[in-house]
């Protein structure tokens, strides 16, 4: 018999987070599988789960895999294959995988090229995914700021996205949010306000939410470039629209 994978978002960082059935599902599995950037650094989001792992009373395997922060595809499609292997070695086997990530499964996460992997390798295997609590909602919670009401649009930008990629959305959206970390807040901060952005559109960036060195700071656009640049995995920027 084909084990059954799933995709089991841990949320922001909070345990307290990880949703009833996340929390079912990492009781019952045979086999977690964690993703982490390196060898020599821990999973971020295996730290999350241990309290739940330890108290199973069963003893389940442990697997830490290697998703490098890279932008080399063709190094990354080998990570990709050899984890998705490893997984697909343990469904065959007949054992039950939780695959846990960081907020979403299936938001910027290293699950959506595992699963896609998988599913080619071993299409007879049944896939679950377990949504989890995004750091965009954490975010909105932490600052208690709403991501939109009434007829605002919203757009989510990765920290890797090019500026005139920025500006085009900023253009037509009326919060923006930026995940995974935030680069070169001078330039940002010009770029809104010339795609209409007003000085004193809100500001707020929420770092580690959930963890011991979670941080939450308000400000206004005008003054974002004189922050310290946030390059930091684990932040979010919201940016709430102001023409005045």
């Amino acid at each position: 018999m084909i084990g059954r994978l799933y995709g089991v978002g841990v949320g922001p960082g909070d345990p307290e987070l990880i949703t009833l059935k996340a929390y079912e599902v990492l009781r019952i599995v045979d086999v977690v599988c964690a993703p982490k950037a390196r060898a020599d650094r821990p999973s971020r989001a295996l730290e999350v789960v241990r309290p739940i792992l330890h108290d199973t009373g069963r003893i389940q395997e442990v697997t830490e895999l290697i998703y490098p922060m890279i932008r080399d595809l063709s190094v990354l499609e080998a990570f990709w294959e050899r984890n998705s292997e490893s997984i697909v070695s343990k469904l065959r086997e007949g054992k039950d995988v939780a695959f846990i990530t960081m907020g979403d499964p299936m938001l910027y996460s290293t699950f959506i090229y595992t699963y896609r992997k998988v599913r080619e390798k071993l299409p007879e295997a049944g896939i679950e995914v377990i949504p989890g609590v995004t750091s965009l909602t954490a975010c909105a919670a932490a600052s208690k700021l709403p991501i939109a009401e009434d007829d605002e649009t919203v757009a989510l930008i990765p920290s890797t996205a090019e500026m005139e990629k920025v500006k085009g959305l900023a253009k037509h959206a009326d919060t923006l949010i930026f995940m995974k970390g935030v680069k070169n807040l001078w330039e940002l901060s010009k770029a809104l306000i010339e795609c209409g952005f007003g000085e004193s559109s809100i500001v707020v960036m929420v770092k580690g939410y959930g963890t011991a060195q979670e941080n939450v700071k308000f400000g206004s656009l005008g003054e974002l470039h004189r922050w310290n640049s946030e390059d930091t995995y684990l932040s979010t920027l919201m940016v709430k629209r102001c023409t005045v």
